[in-house]
């Protein structure tokens, strides 16, 4: 069994933010390049990012009062049992935390595109 989190957020994450994010919580494997990361962590997490062309009517909306267009796109999966002394959901909160003190964009993460989890807008980042 695995679960799918997704992360979407403005123009303004780029994908050095997502690898600087990586890189100081100790990422195992990163592959990057201006449009695009892949990243694994030893607690068996995966991240798969892009930076996509702004297209307007691709936006994030919610119940928080939150919209934007989407510009950055992040999948994450943790499949599978996690290898001992290891929490893929901890390593999700650190690279949230982690991406919300390196970039100002606005951004968001859900499970399955259906609960949110995390939201990042001006105020700082917000655990739901």
């Amino acid at each position: 069994m695995g679960l799918d989190i997704h992360l979407e957020a403005d123009k303004r994450m780029s994908m050095a933010h997502l690898a600087d994010a990586v890189n100081a919580i100790g990422g195992v494997e990163l592959d990057q390049n201006e449009q695009s990361l892949e990243a694994r962590f030893e607690s068996g997490l995966f991240l798969s990012g892009f930076y996509e062309v702004e297209d307007p009517a691709i936006r994030a909306q919610g119940l928080h009062d939150l919209a934007f267009t989407v510009a950055t796109r992040g999948y994450l999966r943790i499949k599978g049992q996690a290898p001992e002394d290891a929490d893929p959901l901890a390593d999700v909160r650190v690279l949230m935390e982690q991406l919300a003190a390196r970039c100002d964009a606005c951004f968001l993460l859900s499970f399955q595109y259906e609960s949110l989890m995390y939201l990042r807008d001006d105020a700082g980042l917000h655990v739901l």
